[in-house]
């Protein structure tokens, strides 16, 4: 699993796998696991390839900013929101 640090505050989350074949996203205390299918990572890249777009980091679903990165996941991928 490749480690990485959250944006916000720097949070250790690990990941693993790739676009063709989904991701899995391990994060929190209690090691949450969200995984991303091949298919919704298509559908992400087609979305926002050459747009720049807010990412909009953020736990607080209501603060979510319709088009942005952070609604996008969190409209699409079921589980806690991973923006954060």
């Amino acid at each position: 699993m490749e480690e990485l640090k959250t944006l916000t505050q720097g949070k250790v989350f690990c990941y693993e796998g790739s676009v063709k074949d989904g991701i899995s996203i391990v994060y929190g205390k209690a090691g949450y696991v969200s995984k991303v299918s091949s298919d919704t990572l298509h559908r992400l890249i087609k979305t926002f390839e050459s747009k720049t777009v807010q990412i909009q980091a953020t736990r607080t679903v209501t603060d979510l900013i319709e088009g942005s990165l952070g609604y996008w996941l969190n409209k699409h991928i079921k589980g806690p929101v991973i923006t954060s």
